[in-house]
Parts: C-alpha cells; sequence; structure tokens
C-alpha cells in the first residue's frame, strides 16, 4: 500500500471512531433526556459543557405556582435523577437545574432564567442518611419472657 493510501485510511478510521463517539454521547443525553421526562412528567433540555458540566434546563410555565421551596427540591430531586441516569454520570462535576422562561415577540425570543440551583456531583453521590432505627422494646428486668 501507498504512503498517502494509508495516510488517508487511517484518517477515515479515526474519523469514523470520532463519529461513533460522538453518536454515543448524544445517544446518552437522549437518553437522560426521555428518563427525565418518564419521571418528572414535563420536557426538559439537557445540556453537557466540556463533558463535566450537566446542566438541565425547565421551562418555568410547567411549575409557574410553585414555591421558591417546593422549586428547590424538584431541582434537588432532577439533579439527583440526572447524576444516577446518566450514563456517563462518573465524568461529572457538577450538575445545574435552571428553571427559564421563554417568550417570543415576532421575530425576537427572550430568555429570562427564573432560578438556578447548582450542586458539585459528590454532594449529590452522598445518599441521604437512614431514618433511625425505631426503638428497641426492651423486657421488663428480671423478666426473660417465659
Amino acid at each position: 500500500m501507498t504512503r498517502p493510501a494509508a495516510t488517508t485510511r487511517r484518517s477515515v478510521l479515526s474519523l469514523l471512531l470520532v463519529a461513533v463517539a460522538g453518536c454515543e454521547g448524544v445517544r446518552a443525553l437522549t437518553d437522560l433526556q426521555r428518563a427525565m421526562a418518564t419521571e418528572f412528567h414535563q420536557q426538559v433540555g439537557i445540556n453537557v459543557n466540556g463533558g463535566t458540566v450537566l446542566t438541565v434546563v425547565v421551562p418555568t410555565d410547567a411549575n409557574a405556582k410553585m414555591d421558591a421551596e417546593s422549586r428547590a427540591e424538584l431541582a434537588r430531586r432532577m439533579a439527583e435523577f440526572a447524576r444516577a441516569h446518566y450514563a456517563r454520570g462518573d465524568s461529572l462535576e457538577r450538575i445545574g437545574v435552571v428553571f427559564q422562561t421563554v417568550s417570543r415577540r415576532g421575530p425576537v425570543t427572550v430568555t429570562k432564567q427564573d432560578a438556578v440551583f447548582a450542586w458539585s456531583a459528590s454532594e449529590l453521590a452522598t445518599p441521604a442518611p437512614p431514618p433511625p432505627p425505631p426503638a428497641a422494646v426492651r423486657a421488663p428486668a428480671g423478666d426473660s419472657g417465659k
């Protein structure tokens, strides 16, 4: 095989490997987006920046009547779900949830972030402490239970 043909062949193979890796990344995001839509009964957007920061974008109109505390709790649950279900979750350093409002006036689109929440991946990986065990029932002193 001539040198230019070998170089061309390697270039094509490299390009194919990059394309396959890119498809797997898109598939991981699409799978997460579908899982979140099923779990939370609303469409969300998913963005990954640099492979380490994942952001869930939630349209505010779906949650317009929520108070700030309920919205914060929903954001935390969404972030925990994303951390647990994203195929590349081990590579994440931060996970954010952004509630935003989008309005359109003719050719102009205005996007406003209503609330932004963010956690380090390690904060979300820490499971909640288990509830305390029920108080043990003890037999009275001197009673062997017979």
